[in-house]
Formats: C-alpha cells, structure tokens, sequence
C-alpha cells in the first residue's frame, strides 16, 4: 500500500468533516515542546469517512457508511451550524436522527458529542460501548441524567455550556466509573457544582474552566481521593479554597490559569506529591517562584504568563528534581541563565519573548540540556555559539528566529540532535551543508525558508531522516532525485511548493513513506 496522499487545506463537505483522529487533547505528560512533526490536515477523500465524522444536520448521515466510524460529532446547536444556516433545515435539525439505529450502524464508536439536542443526549441509554462524551448547549434534565447512568463503559464525561433545573437529583451517575470529568462554562449556581465527589475513588482528572466554579466545586473535590489531575481555568477559584486540595494525596499535576492565584498559592500542595505544576497567572512572580521552594517534587514547571524576573530564577536551585522549565513571553536576560546555572537537573528548557538581547550569553554553560527550544525574534547567530556547546541536546527548535546559514556552522558537533526545527528561521540552501555531521538527525523542519533546490543535495547525504518538511519553500521537481535517497522517510510535506504532481509521484515511491502532504489544486504555490 503507498503513502497516503494528503492535503494541506481542511476538506468540509455536505456539512461534514472527515478525517481520521479524534480532536486529542494534550498528553498530560506534555512538557510544551513541539511535536517532532506537526498534527496532519484531514485526508481529502469522498469515500466512506474513516475515524471522526461531524455532521450539521442528521441527513448527512443517512447514507454515510459507518462501520469504521470511531467518533461522531452531532454538531446541532447554533453555534456549531454558523455558515450553514442557509443550507440547513433548523426545524427538524434534533429530530432528523434516530440515535439507536446509529449506533447500532457504528460498531466502533467509542467517542461521542451531542449539542444543542436534548432528546438525543436522552435517547444514549444502553449504549455501552461509548467512553468519550460530549454533551454541548443543552440541559441536563432527569431523562439525560437516568440514560447517562447506564453508560457502564463510559470513561471521559465533558459537559460544555450545558445548564441544569435549580433541582436535579444526580446520584445516579454513581453507577459510572468516570476517570476525566471537564465542566466548562457552565452557569453560576449549577447543581453540577457539587457533583464531583460522585466518583471518588475512579476519578483520576478534573478540568473546571469558567466563573461559575467556586468554593461549592472545591468542597467536591476535596473527596475525590483518587485525583491526579486538576486543571482550573478562569474560575473564582483562590487561595481561600485551595485549601481544599490538602487531602488529594495522589494529586501529581495543577494546572492553574486566571489572575486569582498569586504567589502564595503554591503554599497550598507543599505536601502533595506534585510533580508538574503549571500556571497562566499574571500575579505570579519572583514571590511565587520563593514559596515554590517547599515544592520539592516538582519536575515540570510552565508559567505561560507570569511576572517572574530572570534573578528570581535563582529560588528554582530549590527545587532538586526540576527537569522542565518552559517560560513564556518572559526576557530573563543574562541574570536568568546565570541562574539556571546552579540547576543542574535541568533537561530541557522553553523561553519565548521578545529579548532585548538575542546573543543568550551564558546559555552555553547549561551543559546538560537535552531539549531546547528559542521562540524569540531577536535571537540570532550570535547565540549559536552558545547552543554550538550543548552538546547533550537531542532536540533543537529555533523556529522564528534571525539564525542564518552563519550560525548552522556552530551546530556541526550537535551529532546527539534527532529532531531539528528551522522554520521560519533565515537559513537557505547553503547552510545546510553543515548538517552532513548529525547523524542522528530524525526529523527536519525547514518550512517558510528561502531552502531552494540546491539544497537538496544535502538533505539527500540526511539518510536517518524519517519525516521532514519543505512546505512552503520554492524547490521544484529538481529537488526529487536527492530526496529519493531518504529511504527511511515516512512523513514529506512538499505543499506550497512548486512540485508537480508528477514529480509527487516519483516522491510516492519511498519505500517507508507512509504520509506525502501535498498542496491542494486550489492553491497554488505563491512565490516568496
């Protein structure tokens, strides 16, 4: 079987959306890195749909064969038919599906999200094969609760902007054995509220995002002895009713967001065993970064927005397992990386913000990094004399930099990089020669650079690489031949090129390519 052929444009027909993954979420191991290869564009194919289907209204599935269907998105609220409104016939848009016979004609859905239709989310009963649900834009009544309840295989519940009658008995969905519960933007006073404590001994992740979430809501989790994970965001939650988290003494990752946590609020799982800690909070500062100190545990922190300073980095000494730090939209300067100096469990590093001096002296000294990524416009070749002796490195992301063909050279000893990101950045064809010595190289970006064919010749002496990205540069079909020496390639991406579709199908012929992204015929190439 040949690769499969891929579009770079997302393909919408007849009010669906095909494609073959669920929308995941991120792992929750995640450090904030970039994948080695970014998430593929839907495949563009008329046929049956493979994996995720969504749909607009229920004519879109009457004659749609669904026996490989893993995911089905019943798209029926307003906000998911927005564009479509002239096309769609609202009246019966919540009674144009009758659930069960759809069920019964996708024997591998495990995924499931129902909006704005309340008789379809009560028509769920028996239907044990289901582990992921969505319910969107409706209300929760009695019927809805009694048919949840008999989802025996459900694992992952979400509600989205769903409301409740003032009353609602909920005990019955104590019979599920839920692991991940997220409640986002519902209503202030929502009996659901209270309703986290119904699975205290299955539930292993909670996410809460909204100001409906408060003290009620803690209170309820505050029961749940198996949690690992908790996710707060942009609730009313504060240092108040964090208190609550004391007794989850299983809790391995916080994630916070919003501006009702400040530097004290890390006091509050001091005792827990956390080992990632993440937090989007504008009154976090320096102070923060003291008190988590008393957080010995932590491995992973990520402040995505925060008011830390590079000398307040020091108190990070503290922490003996810290493996992780990525640090958004913050210019720690020379004080900051002096500072990570003296935390030598350090493995891999994430700063992005506008420097105000790119050269990233002292970077150097941080010998023992592994990952490094530098998502800032201001550093340039001057700071790859200091990247050139972190030689442990293994992955490399400098996307969006000023780094040139000048400052690949300092890159030639980095013979441990497997994965390499160059997008965005100013190197052409040129610079590539100095790659020759990595010979662990697995996977390349050069996407929106000047790279043209003569570049090529280089990439084709990169034999170990398995995925690599050329989409919008200029090479053309010259550019195949040295490709054609990849042979462990499995992911090409050539859209926004000038390659041809023949010169695509020379492409084809690798015997490991298993995915060939492609322009779409609509679009062609535009010269930079």
């Amino acid at each position: 079987m040949g690769p499969r052929l891929l579009a770079a444009g997302m393909l919408w027909l007849a009010g669906c959306n095909c494609g073959d993954d669920p929308a995941a979420e991120p792992a929750s191991g995640s450090t904030g890195f970039a994948a080695p290869v970014e998430a593929v564009p839907p495949v563009v194919d008329d046929g049956p749909p493979r994996g995720t289907l969504a749909v607009q209204h229920g004519r879109a599935l009457s004659q749609r064969v669904l026996d490989d269907v893993t995911g089905l998105d019943l798209a029926f609220a307003l906000d998911d038919r927005l564009g479509q409104l002239d096309e769609l016939d609202a009246t019966d848009v919540c009674t144009s599906v009758d659930l069960p016979e759809v069920l019964a004609r996708a024997p591998k859905l495990r995924s499931l999200r129902i909006s704005g239709c309340a008789n379809l989310a009560a028509a769920l009963a028996g239907a044990t094969q289901i582990e992921q649900l969505t319910l969107a834009e409706l209300e929760l009544d009695p019927s809805i609760v009694a048919a949840l309840a008999t989802l025996s295989g459900l694992r992952r519940l979400e509600l989205v902007r769903v409301t409740t009658p003032e009353k609602l008995e909920l005990e019955p969905l104590e019979a599920l054995a839920l692991r991940e519960v997220t409640m986002l933007e519902l209503t202030r006073g929502t009996v659901l509220e209270r309703a986290l404590d119904l699975w205290p001994r299955t539930l292993t992740r909670a996410r809460l995002v909204g100001r409906w979430a408060g003290h009620d809501a803690m209170l309820s989790l505050s029961k749940v002895e198996s949690l690992e994970v908790l996710e707060l965001d942009d609730t009313r939650i504060g240092n108040f009713s964090l208190n609550q988290i004391k007794p989850l003494s299983r809790l391995r990752e916080i994630s916070w967001a919003g501006d009702t946590f400040n530097d004290n609020s890390p006091l509050y799982f001091r005792e827990l065993p956390v080992v990632k800690f993440s937090c989007d909070c504008p009154r976090f500062g320096d102070g923060g970064l003291h008190t988590l100190r008393h957080c010995e545990s932590v491995e992973v922190l990520e402040l995505l927005r925060s008011s830390v300073s590079g000398p307040g980095l020091a108190a990070l000494a503290r922490l003996p397992a810290l493996k992780q730090l990525k640090l958004v939209d913050r210019d720690i300067g020379t004080a900051g990386l002096d500072a990570l100096q003296q935390v030598p469990t350090l493995r891999w590093l994430e700063l992005s913000g506008d420097f105000a001096d790119g050269r990233m002296e002292h970077l150097g000294s941080l010998v023992w990094l592994e990952r490094l990524r530098l998502h800032a416009p201001a550093v340039d070749d001057h700071a790859a004399a200091e990247i050139g002796n972190l030689h442990a490195l293994r992955e490399l992301d400098l996307a969006g930099t000023q780094i040139s063909d000048v400052g690949l050279a300092a890159f030639a000893g980095l013979t441990r990089l497997e994965t390499l990101v160059l997008s965005q950045t100013r190197v052409t064809n040129r610079g590539l020669a100095h790659l020759a010595t990595l010979g662990n190289l697995r996977h390349l970006m050069l996407d929106h650079t000047d790279v043209v064919d003569a570049g090529a010749v280089h990439l084709g002496q990169l034999v170990t690489l398995e995925s690599l990205r050329l989409d919008h540069t200029l090479v053309t079909d010259a550019a195949i031949e040295p490709l054609l020496k990849l042979v462990q390639l499995r992911r090409l991406d050539v859209s926004a090129t000038v390659v041809t579709p023949a010169g695509a199908a020379r492409l084809a012929s690798l015997p490991k390519l298993t995915e060939l992204i492609l322009a779409p015929e609509s679009e062609p190439p535009q010269a930079r």
